[in-house]
C-alpha cells in the first residue's frame, strides 16, 4: 500500500473515531441535562380515564385528503390507522369525509373547487396560518398578543419568519432601525418560559372540533428554544394546566383561525402569568417522541375520540360514500 493511501486511511479512521466520541459526549450531556431537569419540572397529573365511545360511532370511513395526503409522521395518519379509517387522495374515488390538507402557510381555497360544491370540508376555511394571522387571531380571542413594533419596543424580542414551521427564531435587542427590520419576518416580545435559566417549556395544544382532548408539555435546553428536539415530554388534561377562561380563549382562538383540526404552540410567561399562542398548525406531526409508546397510543386514542365526535356532531361525515364521478 502506498504511503498516500495509508495516510488517507489513517485520517479517515481518525475522523470516524472523533465523530463517535462527539456523539457519545453529546448523548452523555443530554443524559445529565435530563437528570437535572427532572428535579425541577412540575409533575403533571395523569390523564383521567376516557369515557367509553359507542362502537356505532366508529363505523369504517374513507377520508379524502386534498390536495395532498398526510405522511406517516402526522398525527392524523396515526389516528386514521387506529380508527380503521381508509385514506385517499383521489376525489373521484369513493369517500365519506373531505379534509383539506396541504403543508403550507397559505392556501388558495380555489383549489377546493375540484370538490363538489355542497361538500363540508374539515379545515376548508383554514387558509392562513402565518405568524401575522396568529397574532391577529390572538388579539381578537385574548385581547392581547406578543406582536411588537421592533422600531419602538424596548427590550428583547424574537425575530422569526412569518412562514410556518421554519424554526428560525432569533433573539434580538430592540428598538432597531428601519434598515435592520428583516422583510418577511415578524417580531414578538420574548416570552420568559424558562425553567431555572437552563431550560424552556411549552404547551402543545391539540384542538379538534372546539375540544382540547389533552395537552402535551415539552421541555428542552434553552439553547434549543426554537428547535423541535425535546428532552422530556409529558401528557396531561387541559384543565390541569389552564384555567376555564384560558381554555375558552384557546378555543376562541382556534375559531378565529378557522381551525377545525390542528395544534397550537402555547407559552406561559413567567412574568405576567399569561398565555401566548405563538404558532398554529393544521397539519401537525406527532405525538411527541419523548412520550413512551404506551403514552403515544393513549394520545392517539384520545385524539381519535375527538375526531369521531367532530365527524358525528358537525355534519362533516356523509351517510354514504360518494361514487366516482363519470
Amino acid at each position: 500500500m502506498s504511503r498516500g493511501r495509508l495516510l488517507s486511511r489513517v485520517l479517515a479512521t481518525g475522523r470516524r473515531a472523533l465523530a463517535a466520541f462527539r456523539q457519545v459526549r453529546a448523548r452523555y450531556a443530554e443524559f445529565r441535562f435530563r437528570r437535572w431537569l427532572r428535579h425541577y419540572i412540575e409533575p403533571r397529573p395523569p390523564l383521567r380515564p376516557r369515557p367509553a365511545v359507542p362502537t356505532s360511532t366508529r363505523q369504517p370511513k374513507t377520508i379524502l385528503f386534498f390536495p395532498e395526503t398526510p405522511t406517516d409522521r402526522t398525527v392524523i395518519f396515526k389516528i386514521c390507522k387506529a380508527l380503521g379509517y381508509a385514506m385517499t387522495g383521489d376525489p373521484d374515488a369513493p369517500w365519506d369525509v373531505a379534509f383539506k390538507w396541504q403543508d403550507s402557510t397559505f392556501f388558495d381555497r380555489a383549489v377546493l373547487g375540484r370538490l363538489p360544491g355542497d361538500t363540508s370540508i374539515i379545515n376548508g376555511e383554514s387558509v392562513d396560518i402565518s405568524k401575522t394571522a396568529v397574532d391577529a387571531a390572538m388579539k381578537r380571542a385574548f385581547g392581547y398578543s406578543a406582536a411588537v413594533d421592533p422600531m419602538r419596543y424596548a427590550g428583547l424580542v424574537v425575530q422569526k419568519s412569518d412562514q410556518n414551521a421554519k424554526h428560525d427564531g432569533t433573539v434580538v435587542e430592540c428598538p432597531v432601525t428601519s434598515g435592520s427590520v428583516v422583510p418577511g419576518c415578524v417580531y414578538q416580545r420574548l416570552i420568559d418560559n424558562t425553567v431555572h435559566g437552563r431550560a424552556i417549556y411549552e404547551f402543545r395544544v391539540p384542538v379538534i372540533g372546539g375540544q382540547i382532548p389533552l395537552v402535551f408539555v415539552k421541555y428542552r435546553p434553552i439553547e434549543r428554544r426554537f428547535m423541535i428536539r425535546n428532552t422530556i415530554a409529558q401528557m396531561t388534561e387541559a384543565a390541569d394546566v389552564f384555567s376555564d377562561d384560558e381554555i375558552t380563549s384557546l378555543v376562541a382562538f382556534s375559531r378565529e383561525m378557522r381551525l377545525d383540526y390542528g395544534e397550537l404552540d402555547v407559552l406561559r410567561d413567567n412574568n405576567d402569568g399569561r398565555l401566548y399562542v405563538v404558532d398554529a398548525n393544521n397539519t401537525p406531526h406527532g405525538p411527541p417522541k419523548r412520550l413512551s409508546p404506551t403514552q403515544q397510543q393513549e394520545a392517539v386514542a384520545r385524539l381519535g375520540d375527538a375526531l369521531v365526535a367532530l365527524l358525528r356532531e358537525s355534519g362533516y361525515s356523509r351517510s354514504a360514500s360518494r361514487t366516482p364521478s363519470t
